[in-house]
Order: structure tokens, then C-alpha cells, then sequence
């Protein structure tokens, strides 16, 4: 299967249970009819996203991956893998090299106080751009694979260059953050060491 111009193989070992994810990737007899997406949406589904033919990430709050692969409905589910979240290009960046990555959230998740500590914890910035539906922040490459580990994140990419029109660059809707240690020693399961 690949998504984001991400294959993997070999193809991991599908999870047990969605414990650890909101966020899980099915594969469906043929198209999605209306009549298809109120069922899922009846068994749990919401926010569908097509990755590949047949195949949408969904955010999907129940635990039990199970059901899903008894549902008629439904050829394959697994969890939506943080190795899909990197693109191609970072995932063979040197890890000691700094890169502006932006940092895409899934459909439905908005910026919030506590997904900007994740962000933050986990790239090992504190100067982060964040607007509605992304993060934009420079950091080592290294460090991508922990971004990945949050579920509130659907893509890393390479942040493009803003081109100048008409003598300046213009960013709309971003605005830069700097937790404080008090925002971040509100979240205590973040290792701060």
C-alpha cells in the first residue's frame, strides 16, 4: 500500500487494537457511495480522506480494529502508521541538517494549546509558526520521526520558499508562539529533560 508516496516494505504487521490513534486507514469494496459513508459514519467513521484507490484515512475514535475487518463494508483497516506521515524527500534527509518542514494536521483537528506543546516537545523547537490546519518550524531531521508520533499530524513536508510578490512576502493567517516552561510543565506526560 502507498500513501503519500510512501510504501512500506515490507508492510508492517497490522495493530491489534487502535489504542494509541484517532486515526486508522481503510481500504473498501470499490467507491464510497452515500449510502456506504452513512454506514461508516454509523459504525464511527468520520473526516474521510482518499489515500489511494479505494483506500481512505479516517479518524476513527473507537478502539476495536476488529470490528472494523468484520465490516462488509471493509477490505482492510490498520492504524494509520507514522512512517506514512514523512515525505520521501525528509525521510532521506541527514539527520544532523536543520529543514523548515510544515507540519499538516488531520482533517477536523484545529490548533490548540495542548497540540502546540506536542509540536513542541517533540521537534525540540519553541519558535513555531502555527495557523489554522499547520505548524511551520525548522528543525533537525532527526527529530521528524518523533513529530510523526503525533496523531494530530496526517503529513511532514518540506516547507515551500515564500516567493516575494510585489516587493514583500505576505503570510496570512500565522502567528508565531513560544511556550513558556509553565505551558509546558502543564502537559506532565512530556519528557522535558
Amino acid at each position: 500500500m502507498t500513501i503519500n508516496e510512501v510504501t512500506l516494505s515490507p508492510p508492517p504487521l497490522p495493530a491489534r487494537d487502535a489504542s494509541k490513534t484517532n486515526y486508522v486507514v481503510i481500504r473498501t469494496w470499490g467507491e464510497l457511495s452515500r449510502s456506504k459513508i452513512k454506514r461508516l459514519n454509523s459504525a464511527g467513521f468520520d473526516h474521510f480522506d482518499c489515500v489511494s484507490k479505494d483506500t481512505f484515512l479516517c479518524r476513527y475514535l473507537a478502539k476495536d480494529l476488529d470490528k472494523l475487518r468484520n465490516n462488509k463494508a471493509i477490505v482492510f483497516a490498520d492504524i494509520y502508521h507514522s512512517e506514512f506521515k514523512i515525505s520521501p524527500p525528509l525521510r532521506r534527509a541527514h539527520p544532523d541538517h536543520y529543514y523548515e518542514v510544515d507540519i499538516i494536521y488531520h482533517k477536523g483537528v484545529s490548533d490548540s494549546p495542548k497540540l502546540r506543546v506536542h509540536i513542541s516537545v517533540a521537534s525540540h523547537t519553541r519558535v513555531i509558526k502555527f495557523s489554522e490546519n499547520k505548524a511551520r518550524l525548522t528543525t533537525l531531521a532527526r527529530y521528524l520521526d518523533e513529530i510523526a508520533l503525533v496523531d494530530e499530524v496526517r503529513y511532514i513536508e518540506r516547507a515551500a520558499k515564500t516567493i516575494p510578490q510585489n516587493g514583500g512576502a505576505l503570510e496570512l493567517g500565522v502567528n508565531d508562539w513560544i511556550p513558556t516552561l509553565a505551558e509546558l510543565h502543564h502537559y506532565p506526560d512530556f519528557d522535558l529533560s
